[in-house]
């Protein structure tokens, strides 16, 4: 099934009571069309190749603020998912913020990674399937639910703290 997911707005902050953004990207800045991996410094992919179908495009089809939004989406001759990976790699308690449009009969996927390096592990991953339901797994197991709606922007909170091993996620302000 295609998946799109186009988060926009992106804000990450050092602490949950920051007052400075680490990261702010609302891809205003970029060209449409452009692939993020080889545009920006920050977004590469999973394989670390950018500028190829596992990249992401900057897109103005759909946009929350301003005209800009990343679009990732499964049309990747290799058979799977774009798969943009942004390394954030924090050692201390962190917010990460970004919205998410899901266009009617697709679904999307993210995952918040235990370590820099690709495939050494999960920490959690969330589903988006395209009924609109939301599921947050941890190692294959599903472990909470919501929903969202297709054809809207879904906002995603997530306050994560490294150090003490907690997290806490809010979709639509609902923990």
């Amino acid at each position: 099934m295609k998946q799109i997911l186009l988060p926009c707005a992106l804000l990450l902050c050092g602490s949950v009571f920051a007052q400075n953004p680490l990261l702010e990207e609302d891809f205003e800045s970029y060209t449409v069309g452009s692939y993020i991996g080889e545009s920006s410094a920050v977004w590469t992919t999973w394989s670390g190749t950018t500028g190829t179908d596992e990249d992401g495009i900057i897109s103005n089809d759909y946009s929350l603020s301003g005209t800009n939004s990343l679009n990732i989406f499964g049309a990747a001759t290799t058979g799977g998912p774009m798969d943009v990976y942004l390394p954030i790699g924090l050692d201390n308690a962190y917010e990460l913020s970004f919205s998410v449009y899901v266009p009617s009969g697709n679904s999307a996927y993210f995952n918040i990674q235990e370590d820099l390096v690709v495939l050494v592990g999960w920490a959690f991953d969330i589903v988006l399937d395209s009924q609109g339901n939301v599921s947050l797994g941890i190692d294959q197991v599903d472990l909470a639910q919501t929903t969202y709606t297709p054809d809207s922007w879904t906002l995603f909170n997530l306050y994560m703290d490294t150090v003490n091993d907690r997290a806490e996620i809010h979709v639509n302000n609902e923990c």
